[in-house]
């Protein structure tokens, strides 16, 4: 019996294959999405956490402002926790990339022999390429700020990152070669963290062969610990472990700084005494040179007196001879110059005449060629016209031969009408020949008979025809008379008409005879026109070249007056230049003179210069050194640990908010999944309580019948677990994972099948779908057999509420009335439906609300309430002196609008049992506040001030702390000192959280006056940030700059990440809406089949039969709809609390857009279920639906 009740259920399974895989595609989407999400968060870790351990990520990172030395590194080793310890080198450089150096890199070293050892940390994971093998050779990073030049076998130049510093100071050369593309596990996200060079931004980082730096100290120094093996970094034990460790190298940190600041105190101390000593020794030896040099050069400055007084002499009479034969020159010149003149003036007029004439020429020569090509052009129209004309008067010609050949024919017809009115002939062969042409010539007509004018089929000769043979008394005879009048009538109307069209034909063939003598006449006054011009050029053409031979003549004459001119002047200089060769000579001797004696007094001073200058930059240098000496402080050590990283600590916060969002909404996704699954095994059992009672009847127990349906709900359940286990483990981690790829390097998603997950998912899938069964089994096994093998009575039909309002019933027709009842007979299906659906438009509302809460961070936040540009940070020991020094410079500073300085520090905020990490934020000038942070309530936008009798908070930080307007919380500062602080305003604002107080204030309750350490500005536009950058970094007491721009890059990748994510879960719920719709409707219409075969028998119509139940799907869809966007409100509100972490608040409001997507959505998914549906609802056999049970 048993092994009948598994056949049974096996057929069952494969009878009803449609429910069966519809429970199970809502199990395995269920438990798939549930399972999925849940292990996105885990997956992340595992996936980053095998990463760290295959590239050896250091715990702790050491880094020292002066460098280590051996000493500092023997301290260090002597900690017995470190389990690896890798001194490296790094700098902070810009690539020269031939236009352009504004990239920074940061350089790091490698040590590439040692990458198998098990001291090597941070090792790179080659992408492309190779590792560098030899000195000069390099690899790189390719991110979004790299250059295009970083490819594989480019060079790349070094610049260093100050204008006063040298790249060759600390590197063995400045150009590399790229071998690789690598990633490094230091840097996981976009951010390469902060420098005090150029825009204070790194952009990529780079490494080179460890040889290839010429540093006497290493720069940094990684660390692993014993303490960390085995631990995950994103558990609080590793974090434990580390933060211990980081206290005992800040132990030794504190004892090697005092020690190193010792050695160079007194490695500096010693080169000064070497350095005085020095300068003694020059400055004696400098006194004995310069006095040799001075009497050298008072012998040769008395030599060259007497040289000069004798060379005066001969120089006097040289000036006499020459100035008078420059005389006779100047007057031959003068007259020359006069002749040449007239010529000049005749020889431009001839030129201008001249070139009046080509311009002439030139003009008649162009209106010659034009004229021929426009005669040739107008010949060829011509004719063109003429052909036309000839071709349109044979059209017309044609036209009205048709015409008068008509009108004779209509003449004709009249006239044998007339002759045979009272006659006739026996036979048409007797006719007379005029009578027998017009009769043979009427066939021309039936084309000009307007149509209708005559039966189908009958011609105007036909009806001639039969009129001449038919007796005058015959009655037909009259008939045919009066066609032909109505044939006459009509041909006259159609020759009427063609004579009317033909008008304006003749018109235009005069028109067109008439342009056609236009044009002719038109070329023969052109040509009249320019031989007319051709006569007057050749006049002037003849009067042109007299005047060339009177010019002619005139330049003869010129040419013989210059020749003379010129042998003068070679005589002139003849004497000139024998003259002042003997006067240079003497000029040069005493020139040589000069000159040796200027090297000489030059040669003096410069000695004297180069060794006062050597002296003085000794004495400076000793100065400086002293100087430099008095200021030297302690070198500072830090001690960072992983999450000092760019991206490690923010890639943990985001698996964790992917965590936060699997708490709720896969939860209320699997609830509807869990209420479908119910429903449609509660349909299930109640269709067959016929079966029940058979086999209750033919003595199958409670239990084995409970059984079957068990077995069959278990079974849709386990399948359904498994195929949603084996997709969603994969599915849904690996696509969040690789939505935050776009903001963070990683590896290939690891996604093992995780069985802690699966059981307990698979457990409550099977719970839920087994209690369903039992649930609705055990309704029906109370009853007898007999009972059960008779078909359920339908639920009997009511009035409803609708119709006693008589006025909007008696407006609504059969169908409309007959859906509202249905509505109300089957209110719990209809529930049911409206629920399910409900839920899941709840969930896309909730998705695309979130999308929408993520999405508007970097809007609001970057775009309304942070609008200022920049922010720098100042040194923590900055006197009022220095502040007050960069309040000037940066005042001065091309491209700074406006700058505020203010006090930003981070304290501690505590209210009862609730704490916070917030930032202090107390401006110097309050009034301006407006031009950098917009301060207002969110919901009304109302402006908020700094007052002096509270403070500003931050919604989120409100929502924390539980605070309102006139609570009071504790502040706690860095030094531990506490203030009572009073809220006089709550502030819209969704990163981080602050506390806002004017200068006033936080004096009032601190007790102290606040120490700005930062400064906000604004940019002028158009300013170069990155030189603007380079500029303030180089002021004293500058720490760093940080623009808002990098911020919303951050953020935005972070919304980014998120926004896949969600896209991921509102795909999700669109598919459970389909599924939930598609079973519930389903099930609808297999309870209702024997009512929709009696309705198609009644004569409906197949569209008839779909729109009966269209009209319920609809309805309930929209009612679903509504519930379900009200209901929404208070999901997403729900997951938005749940899913924010402290520091981050979402948007609150939901966009109408929202709301437009989630209705659209619900409403496309209802009508494919009807279009599906409707194929299902054609094929319902009505005989056998109807067929009764019994």
């Amino acid at each position: 019996m048993k092994s009948k009740l598994v056949k049974e259920t096996l057929r069952e399974i494969w009878r009803s294959r449609n429910r069966f895989f519809s429970i199970l595609g809502i199990v395995a989407l269920g438990v798939g999405f549930f399972a999925g999400v849940k292990a996105s968060c885990p997956d992340m870790k595992l996936t980053m956490e095998r990463y760290y351990e295959d590239t050896a990520l250091a715990d702790v990172h050491l880094v020292s402002t002066y460098g280590f030395s051996d000493n500092d590194l023997a301290a260090v080793r002597e900690d017995n926790g470190i389990r690896a310890m890798m001194p490296a080198y790094s700098i902070d450089a810009f690539v020269d990339v031939g236009d352009r150096a504004d990239t920074i890199v940061k350089v790091l070293s490698l040590d590439t022999e040692n990458l198998k050892n098990p001291d090597a940390l941070n090792k790179p994971v080659l992408q492309e390429g190779r590792l560098p093998e030899r000195a000069g050779e390099c690899v790189v990073e390719k991110n979004i700020h790299s250059p295009e030049e970083f490819q594989i076998g480019n060079t790349i130049k070094l610049i260093a990152g100050k204008e006063d510093e040298k790249i060759g100071d600390t590197l063995v050369q400045d150009t590399f070669t790229i071998v690789g593309i690598v990633e490094s596990p230091q840097y996981i996200s976009f951010d390469r963290g902060k420098t005090q060079i150029g825009d204070g931004e790194i952009d990529t980082f780079m490494m080179i062969p460890a040889g290839d730096f010429k540093l006497d100290v290493y720069t940094d120094v990684y660390l692993t610990l014993y303490s960390t093996q085995g631990l995950s970094p994103f558990e609080q034990p590793y974090q434990d472990e580390v933060d211990q460790a980081v206290k005992r190298f800040e132990q030794i940190a504190d004892v090697r700084e005092q020690g190193r600041y010792d050695e160079i105190v007194s490695e500096a101390q010693e080169k000064i005494g070497d350095a005085k000593r020095e300068l003694a020794d020059g400055e004696q030896q400098q006194r004995t040179e310069l006095a040799d040099a001075q009497q050298k050069i008072d012998d040769a400055q008395a030599e060259l007196l007497d040289g000069r007084a004798e060379l005066d002499k001969s120089r006097n009479e040289y000036d006499t001879q020459i100035s008078a034969a420059q005389e006779r020159l100047d007057a031959a010149r003068q007259t020359l110059a006069d002749g040449r003149a007239q010529y000049e003036a005749g020889l431009a007029e001839y030129e201008d005449g001249m070139r009046r004439y080509e311009d002439g020429l030139q003009e008649y020569t162009q209106g010659l060629a034009d004229f021929e090509a426009r005669k040739t052009a107008a010949l060829e129209e011509l004719h063109s016209l003429e052909k036309q004309r000839d071709t349109l008067k044979k059209q017309v010609e044609d036209g009205q031969a048709q015409i008068s050949g008509g009108r004779s024919l209509v003449a004709g017809i009249s006239h044998v009408t007339a002759v045979y009115e009272n006659d006739s002939v026996p036979d048409l062969s007797q006719l007379p020949p005029d009578v027998a042409a017009v009769i043979d010539g009427a066939g021309a007509l039936d084309a000009m008979i307007p149509p209708g004018t005559l039966p189908s089929g009958v011609t105007a000769k036909g009806m001639l025809e039969q009129y001449v043979l038919a007796p005058p008394e015959s009655p037909v005879k009259g008939l045919l008379e009066s066609g032909l009048h109505q044939v006459v009538d009509g041909v006259n109307s159609y020759l009427d008409t063609q004579e009317q069209q033909l008008a304006p034909a003749k018109e235009g063939l005069a028109q067109l005879e008439q342009g056609i003598s236009d044009g002719y006449a038109q070329l023969d006054g052109a040509q009249q026109k320019l031989d007319e011009s051709k006569y007057t050029l050749d006049t002037a053409k003849a009067e042109l070249d007299g005047a060339q031979q009177e010019l002619d003549g005139t330049k003869a004459q010129l040419d013989a007056g210059t020749a003379e001119l010129a042998a003068g002047r070679a005589e002139l200089a003849m004497q000139k230049k024998t003259g002042a060769q003997a006067l240079a000579d003497a000029e040069q001797q005493l020139t040589d003179g000069q000159t040796a004696l200027d090297q000489a007094r030059a040669d003096y001073d410069e000695g004297r210069r180069e060794s006062d200058e050597k002296l003085e930059d000794a004495r400076r240098e000793i100065a400086d050194a002293e100087a430099q000496l008095a200021d030297v402080q302690k070198p500072v050590w830090y001690v960072w640990d992983r999450d000092d990283n760019p991206g490690y600590s923010s890639y943990q916060d985001d698996a964790e908010k992917v965590d936060a969002v699997a708490q709720v909404f896969p939860v209320f996704f699997i609830l509807v999944a869990a209420l479908v699954c119910l429903t449609t095994m509660t349909r299930m059992v109640e269709e067959q309580r016929t079966q029940i009672g058979t086999l209750k009847a033919l003595g199958y127990t409670n239990r084995a019948i409970m059984a079957k349906y068990l077995w069959y709900a278990i079974a849709a359940s386990l399948v359904g677990s498994i195929a949603g286990l084996l997709v969603g483990f994969t599915l849904f981690p690996t696509t969040i994972i690789h939505a935050y790829q776009i903001r963070y390097f990683m590896p290939e998603p690891i996604t093992p099948f995780r069985w802690d997950y699966a059981v307990w998912c698979t457990a409550a899938a099977i719970l839920v779908t087994g209690i369903s069964a039992w649930a609705a089994g055990y309704a029906e096994l109370k009853e007898q057999p007999a009972q059960l093998m008779r078909p359920k009575s339908p639920p009997s039909g009511k009035r409803v509420l609708l119709e006693k309002w008589t006025w909007l019933w008696n407006k609504l027709n059969f169908t409309q009335k007959v859906t509202v009842r249905n509505l109300f007979r089957y209110k719990k299906r209809v529930l049911m439906t409206v629920v399910g659906i409900a839920g899941c438009t709840a969930l896309m509302l909730t998705g695309f609300g979130l999308q929408y809460s993520v999405g508007a961070i970097v809007p609001k936040q970057f775009g309304e309430i942070f609008i200022y540009d920049a922010m720098g940070a100042m040194s923590n020991d900055i006197t009022p002196e220095e502040t007050g020094t960069v309040r000037q410079r940066l005042a001065e500073t091309p491209g700074v609008a406006k700058d505020m300085m203010l006090l930003y520090q981070g304290m501690d905020a505590e209210a009862g049992k609730n704490k916070a990490s917030v930032t202090a934020f107390v401006p110097e000038a309050p009034d301006q506040l407006g031009d950098y942070i917009t301060l207002r309530t969110r919901e009304e936008h109302i402006p908020l001030s700094l007052s002096d009798d509270g403070a500003v908070v931050n919604e989120k930080l409100a929502k924390l702390l539980g605070l309102k307007l006139g609570s009071t919380f504790t502040l706690e500062n860095a030094d531990g000192d506490k203030a009572e602080v009073r809220v006089s305003g709550i502030t819209e604002n969704y990163a981080m959280n602050y506390v806002y107080m004017s200068p006033a204030y936080y004096q009032q309750v601190f007790g102290a006056e606040p120490v700005v350490n930062t400064f906000l500005f604004n940019t002028e536009e158009g300013a170069d940030l990155s030189r603007l950058s380079e500029t303030i970094l180089g002021y004293d007491n500058i720490q760093g700059i940080s623009y808002a721009e990098s911020s919303v890059t951050q953020f935005s990748d972070i919304a980014d990440s998120l926004g896949s994510i969600v896209l991921v879960l509102i795909m999700s719920a669109g598919l459970l809406a389909f599924i939930v719709m598609y079973n519930l409707v389903n099930i609808n219409v297999t309870e209702r089949i024997r009512e929709l075969a009696t309705i198609k028998v009644l004569g409906f119509y197949d569209k008839e039969v779909s729109a009966y139940i269209y009209r319920e799907n609809n309805i309930s869809a929209v009612i679903g709809m509504l519930a379900g966007l009200v209901g929404g409100i208070f999901l997403e509100k729900f997951v938005i609390r749940t899913a924010e972490v402290d520091i981050v608040m979402f948007a609150p409001e939901i966009p109408w857009t929202a709301f437009l997507y989630a209705g659209a959505l619900t409403m496309a998914f209802t009508f494919i279920v009807n279009f599906v549906l409707h194929f299902k609802l054609k094929k319902i056999d009505m005989v056998e639906s109807m067929k009764s049970i019994e």
